[in-house]
């Protein structure tokens, strides 16, 4: 083939090939090759029972006051991760149930455990659990909250609200 006056060897062989391709064909190669070189990467990092997690099946988590992180799992207990290891705690170590719901630390530095089997309190050292003989009920605990009065709030499943007071 001969080349145009004027017209550079980059052209010839680069440009004036991409401008013979289908326009459409054309279109579809830049929008796949713009979505390769511009593409946002997400770093997801995953932790599960490999990891030391006490169970995948995690229902809630928080940030405690001295970092911790919290993860109440489903049939796992309560694990807690210091962002290197997990420290899981069980029935074995005095929870009501190793099915928790939810989690949440009041201004005293007291963890709150929301179960299937009741209410479990965490000093740092040992659990307190609470339940249907301490008039809690025998209901799973969904929810838990501090309020600025420093009273706990504790949503049931078919129990209605329960309150905790300081006073």
């Amino acid at each position: 083939p001969f080349v145009k006056k004027g017209v550079t060897f980059f052209y010839y062989y680069y440009i004036y090939p991409l401008m013979r391709i289908n326009k459409n064909v054309l279109f579809i190669l830049l929008f796949v090759l713009a979505n390769i070189v511009f593409a946002q990467r997400y770093n997801f990092k995953t932790f599960n029972t490999k990891h030391g997690l006490g169970n995948s099946s995690v229902n809630a988590f928080f940030q405690s006051s001295e970092g911790y992180l919290w993860y109440a799992t489903q049939g796992g207990g309560l694990s807690r991760f210091d962002g290197k290891t997990f420290k899981n705690f069980t029935k074995d170590d005095g929870l009501i149930s190793n099915d928790i719901i939810s989690v949440l630390e009041d201004k005293n530095h007291t963890l709150w455990v929301g179960t299937i089997e009741g209410l479990s309190t965490f000093n740092g050292k040992s659990f307190n659990n609470y339940s249907e003989k301490d008039g809690i009920g025998a209901f799973t605990i969904y929810g838990v909250n501090e309020f600025k009065d420093g009273s706990v709030w504790i949503s049931t499943f078919g129990g209605g609200v329960k309150v905790f007071s300081t006073d």
